[in-house]
């Protein structure tokens, strides 16, 4: 039969059992602490990738993949190099930039296929500025975009003075031979103020405040109303292809 364990080998059997007890317990403390990181590292994971998401979607300053309509722009879709303004056809550096630099740049890298240069609004000098921008959209639907643009440049008068009235609008177009039926009646409607306000709202979100703005590739260039500054960024990214 069995025997009776004695006294000293109860109590050794009992130190035993405690010291398996004891080895238990370290192992589901330390499955416990391990489960304890390891939700802490994946719930840090997600926080970063959220955050990443989050950033890549806020509005930032401009970047190199700013996206550009292909309207309201003069040379190849698939230039490579992009030059974006954002004007406001009151204002006098825009003046400047348009019948200076601006068309130099139209002269230089357009014709040959180097660069696609891009105009958006950032109407926001007053209401003959908002005017003037709804017409050049008048005239962009003629195919006088550019045209057009040089005229109200080279009629700017003082801000909100009447130089961009409706009936000079008007005029303008006529003397550069568009149909002033379907001019005069897109004006009247103001069928392109959406489009103003989009492009002004844009400009907003990139952080655009001053006209003229320039745009290489996405990235502003400080002082880029200059022609030589503008010419130096432009070819710092032809040499980037």
């Amino acid at each position: 039969g069995q025997t009776m364990p004695s006294k000293k080998q109860r109590s050794k059997r009992q130190r035993s059992k405690r010291a398996s007890q004891r080895q238990r317990a370290k192992r589901r403390s330390d499955l416990r602490t391990y489960g304890l990181i390891l939700a802490a590292v994946v719930v840090a994971v997600i926080v970063v990738a959220v955050l990443v998401t989050l950033d890549r979607g806020s509005d930032s300053p401009p970047s190199a993949d700013l996206p550009v309509t292909l309207d309201k722009s003069a040379g190849a879709d698939d230039a490579p190099v992009v030059v974006v303004e954002y004007g406001d056809f009151q204002c006098p550096y825009c003046q400047q930039f348009a019948l200076g630099a601006g068309r130099q740049l139209r002269d230089e890298y357009v014709p040959g296929g180097q660069v696609r240069f891009v105009y958006r609004h950032l109407a926001f000098l007053g209401d003959e500025s908002t005017w003037a921008a709804e017409a050049s959209e008048c005239a962009n639907e003629q195919g006088l975009f550019w045209e057009y643009h040089d005229a109200l440049y080279e009629e700017q008068g003082a801000e909100n003075s009447g130089a961009f009235t409706r009936d000079n609008l008007k005029r303008f177009a006529a003397e550069l031979g568009l149909d002033s039926g379907q001019f005069n009646e897109c004006l009247d409607s103001r069928e392109y103020q959406g489009q103003v306000r989009d492009d002004v709202s844009d400009a907003q979100r990139r952080q655009i405040t001053s006209t003229p703005s320039i745009l290489v590739n996405g990235q502003l260039i400080r002082g880029g109303s200059s022609y030589q500054v503008l010419k130096s960024a432009i070819e710092t990214a032809l040499s980037q292809q």
